[in-house]
């Protein structure tokens, strides 16, 4: 039973993280991405760039495919539809409302930061940008 989950998991994973990494390469090479930018526009590290560009199966985080979305000024229908094909599915939380309005609105990743801040006292993102 313990070879088959995993053997199933495995192909399961793999069949729903290929289309998710096409589009999410797509959209890398859109807006022209290097590993520097993409870096510095996401606040994502250089591994999650790799992960992402070698086509490498890993099961990505809420927050990091966000801000990726956020970054990029992805529709929020496209996030949507790629949140779904990672296996999210946006609710009515705090954070999942200001993810929303987020894309909607175009907001930057610091705005989005600030705005949930201001809605939950929490922030959206580890690193904290430099106040000064």
């Amino acid at each position: 039973m313990d070879e088959f989950n995993r053997y199933y998991g495995e192909k399961n994973s793999n069949l729903r993280c290929s289309a998710l990494l096409i589009a999410l390469n797509k959209i890398i090479y859109e807006n022209h991405f290097n590993q520097q930018s993409f870096c510095a526009e996401t606040f994502l590290s250089k591994h999650v760039y790799d992960n992402i560009t070698c086509y490498r199966s890993e099961n990505y985080q809420f927050k990091t495919l966000a801000a990726f979305f956020i970054a990029a000024n992805v529709t929020l229908n496209e996030a949507e539809n790629l949140f779904h094909e990672a296996g999210y599915y946006l609710n009515h939380s705090t954070m999942h409302s200001v993810i929303r309005f987020a894309l909607e609105k175009h907001l930057t990743l610091y705005e989005a930061d600030e705005l949930l801040f201001e809605k939950t006292g929490k922030h959206f993102f580890t690193f904290q940008k430099n106040n000064s």
